[in-house]
């Protein structure tokens, strides 16, 4: 390698587009607010989030545990029937909130 090559080499360098500019420092702050805030909304909604999969889980323990037990015979089976058709629409419709909950995540 000699003098010429490296001039040469240099000027090849020289010629490449520099670096991907830093981006600007308004935007930067910007992104960090926005992150500051949803921060402090997760923070915010936490305990509700807790509750609702707390109410779905009683709600899904109390439909399992109340019908095999014979508690509610004394009660007219259509009202049981409709009521246990609730407390599974319930849990269900819980188990797709705890689902999208735990995908927030």
């Amino acid at each position: 390698m000699n003098d010429a090559d490296i001039a040469q080499f240099v000027r090849m360098l020289a010629s490449e587009p520099a670096e991907e500019p830093l981006p600007d420092a308004s935007a930067i702050w910007a992104k960090a607010a926005l992150r500051r805030r949803l921060d402090a909304g997760e923070r915010a909604t936490r305990a509700v989030r807790y509750g609702e999969i707390a109410a779905a889980s009683v709600a899904i323990v109390a439909s399992v545990l109340l019908f095999p037990t014979g508690a509610l015979e004394a009660v007219d089976p259509a009202v049981v029937r409709l009521c246990g058709l609730g407390l599974a629409v319930l849990a269900a419709v819980s188990a797709v909130f705890v689902r999208f909950l735990w995908a927030e995540r």
